[in-house]
């Protein structure tokens, strides 16, 4: 739908189809699909973010340079008025110059509020735990897409720090599993939060990009760990629940697609398995792995692209920190292959089978 009359056309379809004589606001629809256009152009926001960040730098480095941040009150305060002048910029207008202030203020709120509480004498989780109640309180506050998304990527910021601070790894572990259960039930309950109400349908773009980050982010933190530095049995636990929701995802998508054949389904689900058996040190593939199913299944191309990026990078970090030795891995590269190859071959025969 890209023209005006593709929108009357589509509007003619749907006027015979029902019973009662509906009425359209054809202006109100069009001005409503062109401004939605305007806020899903990614490269705009992209860009709206990077100004803010530089925006928020520049900022906070003239406030170091100048001396201003010995007063922690006034940092806490200054730090408060301008999340308060992000949220009402963001309903104010939807211009691309006053958004891009509003990211700056919001960005620069929550790193003066985290300078002014770090010059306290504060319990360190504390400082997290006041972060983390700001950023619930902006998201529950704000309906603009880059606000919310900034919100929820602080909110898992918030929580993968205090596993990290109070050195709990395992907590990180948990807290991956319960990130993947909850990707999972944002992407399979699309229709039901978009149809919820406006407050949720306008959340739900942002909080689901936003969660992909939050998986990638903890995953990262992980790799960069090695494979030593946590105690297996953990990691072994969170491998097998992200890899039992994969298989549950993955009963829903060949659902869809009308496979009903068992011996088919079962070799779906073995080959799925043993293609991620060798991964259960390192659950960052299966995330990964999950991620890409989820986006394949409703159409998403942007959690595609982030998943098939992912699974590269983490497949590769996972092969350099294999103490195998180079014929090894190289086995295991050729195993994986061949086993990608005629999982392939198997499904896009079902698929022909079924068109």
């Amino acid at each position: 739908m890209k023209t005006r009359e593709e929108i009357n056309e589509i509007l003619s379809t749907i006027q015979p189809a029902s019973s009662r004589t509906l009425q359209f606001d054809e202006e109100a629809i069009y001005a409503e699909y062109q401004r939605d256009k305007d806020d899903q152009s990614l490269s705009i926001k992209i860009m709206t973010i990077l100004g803010g960040i530089l925006a928020c730098i520049s900022f906070v480095g003239f406030i170091l340079i100048a001396g201003l941040y010995d007063s922690e009150m006034g940092m806490l305060l200054f730090g408060g008025i301008c999340l308060v002048a992000s949220l009402l910029v963001s309903k104010s207008s939807d211009k691309i110059i006053l958004d891009t202030i509003g990211i700056s203020a919001f960005i620069i709120g929550f790193v003066l509020i985290g300078i002014g509480l770090s010059g306290m004498d504060v319990d360190k989780n504390l400082i997290i735990l006041s972060i983390l109640l700001t950023s619930l309180a902006t998201f529950s506050l704000s309906r603009n897409y880059i606000l919310t998304f900034l919100s929820t990527l602080v909110i898992n910021g918030s929580i993968l720090f205090f596993c990290i601070l109070n050195d709990e790894v395992v907590l990180v572990q948990a807290y991956l599993s319960l990130l993947a259960a909850g990707i999972a039930f944002i992407f399979l309950n699309e229709a039901k939060c978009l149809a919820a109400s406006p407050a949720i349908s306008k959340r739900y773009e942002p909080v689901r990009i936003a969660s992909l980050f939050s998986i990638i982010c903890v995953s990262l933190f992980l790799s960069i760990n090695g494979l030593e530095e946590i105690a297996q049995k953990y990691i072994i636990a969170s491998s097998v629940f992200i890899i039992i929701v994969i298989l549950y995802v993955m009963s829903i998508v060949l659902k869809r697609l009308s496979i009903n054949d068992q011996s088919g389904k079962l070799t779906i689900y073995g080959s799925t398995i043993l293609l991620l058996l060798p991964t259960l040190l390192y659950p960052a593939i299966s995330g990964a792995f999950l991620m890409i199913l989820l986006s394949f299944m409703v159409s998403y191309r942007t959690g595609f692209f982030l998943g098939i990026i992912s699974l590269i990078y983490f497949v590769g970090q996972y092969y350099y920190d294999l103490n195998f030795t180079l014929l090894t891995k190289s086995i295991l590269l050729f195993c994986f292959g061949i086993l990608f190859l005629l999982l392939y071959y198997f499904t896009s025969k079902k698929s022909s089978k079924n068109g």
